[in-house]
């Protein structure tokens, strides 16, 4: 736990399905980390122990998570949710643009400042795919279960599986947990790699960046993504508070 602290930029919060990251942009524009977990009241211990402008959340869980936290901040720091927008020097191929998940909007949000084409995998409790052309054209994307969903999918139809989390040796199962754990890996490598030739259909070319991120992220061989032009795949794993933070520099600038 912190210690009182004081600083004069807001906190990025990330609610994900299974845990939390809380992080703040240092003078140098770079990430701070600050905490990660899964419960929230050390979340809410957490951020009354800091003394910051406002909270601005990333919400994919439960809205109750919003609402208490804006109880527990009241008169300490504004509690201000991210929610998708038109605008921002993107075209989004979405209707209703809030179908659209909000981790997966500020991931664009992300990405856009380079002006580059890119293909982004956010490797989590779902796996996804977005592609974003150089001008700024979201062309859409994929949505899978992540690697733990494929996991618990299995092991919800037989009382004799179950989920080891030690990364087995190798590349095949010499037991029945290894070798659900590098078919699931297997299948996660298997949606990047058809992840990016998407891509490459939807922009007509390679794009110029291939960015992974998520928790899961680093199951990903990066080497193996099929004929993709060496140093266009970048690993950036909090790429949605990167995109947080974006969203913050806009409002602030607006």
């Amino acid at each position: 736990m912190l210690e009182a602290k004081l600083v004069s930029e807001p906190l990025l919060l990330e609610f994900g399905n299974t845990r939390w990251k809380l992080a703040r942009v240092t003078d140098q524009e770079t990430l701070e980390f600050l905490g990660v977990g899964s419960e929230l009241e050390p979340l809410i211990a957490l951020i009354q122990s800091i003394s910051a402008p406002y909270v601005a959340v990333a919400n994919v869980a439960k809205p109750e998570h919003v609402q208490r936290l804006h109880d527990a901040c009241k008169g300490r720091a504004e509690v201000q949710e991210a929610v998708v927008e038109s605008g921002y020097d993107i075209t989004l191929c979405y209707q209703d643009p809030s179908r659209l998940g909000v981790d997966r909007w500020l991931t664009l949000l992300a990405v856009r400042p380079a002006k580059e084409s890119v293909a982004i995998i956010d490797a989590g409790t779902a796996v996804t795919l977005d592609v974003l052309s150089a001008d700024g054209e979201h062309l859409g994307g994929w949505i899978a279960p992540g690697f733990r969903l494929m996991q618990e999918a299995l092991i919800q139809k037989s009382s004799r599986l179950r989920i080891n989390d030690e990364a087995p040796v190798g590349l095949i199962g010499k037991g029945t947990e290894a070798a659900i754990h590098l078919g699931c890996q297997a299948s996660l490598q298997g949606f990047a790699a058809e992840a990016v030739l998407a891509a490459k259909e939807s922009l007509q070319e390679y794009p110029d960046r291939v960015i992974i991120t998520g928790g899961d992220g680093k199951l990903i061989n990066k080497k193996a993504l099929p004929h993709v032009p060496e140093g266009v795949v970048e690993e950036r794993p909090h790429l949605v508070l990167e995109g947080l933070a974006q969203w913050i520099k806009h409002r602030r600038s607006a």
